[in-house]
């Protein structure tokens, strides 16, 4: 089952901080696009997201790296914060002042291989028989949520969910 969404920067408050000259605070989660390196969030999407401030004029901001529920709240409560990678959609499209697209993400339903291949799930309803690991605010979470799925079990971390899924508990 995929759900396909494109991810994509949100600049909050620029033109704010542009006319004040206040510092930005850019915020993302942990993934193998977002990493911390030696003290600092490296990675190829940090990497567009620096340069795009650079040429934009921008060079007051600090990069931060934190659980995906904690970005994502800084970014809808807090002024002058960019907050990447983050996937548009309709729910979000009023929330956010969007800057532009890193890239195209499909997302899937995964398990681990069994032997006995004792099921398989043809469509996304099939699926809320089954119990989902999901990290808290993330938009597979909300997706879900919205289309009805109650036995999910909710990780401030993507690795949190690898851990569950390792242990057979989603």
């Amino acid at each position: 089952t995929t759900m396909r969404s494109g991810v994509v920067l949100w600049l909050s408050w620029l033109l704010l901080s542009l006319c004040q000259a206040q510092t930005i605070h850019v915020v993302t989660e942990a993934t193998p696009y977002t990493y911390l390196a030696e003290g600092k969030v490296v990675g190829s999407a940090t990497e567009v997201v620096k340069l795009s401030l650079k040429r934009a004029g921008l060079d007051d901001y600090e990069v931060s790296l934190y659980p995906w529920a904690r970005s994502y709240d800084m970014a809808l409560k807090e002024p002058n914060v960019l907050i990447y990678l983050i996937a548009r959609t309709a729910a979000r499209e009023d929330q956010f002042h969007w800057a532009g697209e890193i890239m195209k993400i499909q997302y899937h339903l995964y398990r681990l291989k069994r032997k006995d291949n004792a099921f398989r799930i043809s469509n996304l309803e099939a699926a809320k028989h089954h119990t989902i690991g999901v990290m808290r605010d993330d938009v597979r979470y909300q997706y879900l949520r919205a289309k009805g799925f109650t036995r999910l079990v909710v990780s401030a971390q993507s690795v949190d969910n690898f851990k569950k899924l390792l242990s057979g508990q989603v």
